[in-house]
């Protein structure tokens, strides 16, 4: 018997504070629909931007009064992606490599890297 209760009292709490599988995913759905009802847009064209397969990004086109219209296919982009990725990296990686070692001459030094004085 105390089996079920210790059960019965877990199941309980799980219940009351654990949300079901599709709860996120309705509350998302139902924002999306009260954007595009209030803005009168369509969130599709903006979803198609979010797809990306294995052969990169697929092309962006939306359908006005029966003509598709192709705004990018990105072919420029998916043919250099790694380039890209790479260089993006280095850049990124320099970046916070240099905020580092000013940050770090701040604290040991009292002044930036240009050689100016700190204001205290």
């Amino acid at each position: 018997m105390t089996g079920d209760f210790w059960s019965d009292l877990s199941d309980f709490f799980s219940e009351l504070f654990v949300p079901g599988d599709d709860y996120f995913t309705g509350k998302f759905n139902e924002v999306l629909t009260s954007l595009s009802e209030k803005t009168n847009f369509d969130i599709e064209l903006f979803k198609t931007l979010l797809k990306v397969d294995a052969n990169g990004l697929e092309p962006v086109s939306y359908d006005f009064n029966g003509k598709t219209y192709v705004f990018t296919d990105f072919k420029f982009l998916n043919d250099n992606i790694d380039f890209i990725r790479s260089a993006l990296s280095f850049i990124l990686y320099f970046g916070l490599y240099y905020f580092n070692y000013r940050s770090f001459l701040y604290v040991i030094r009292g002044s930036t890297f240009v050689g100016g004085i700190s204001h205290k």
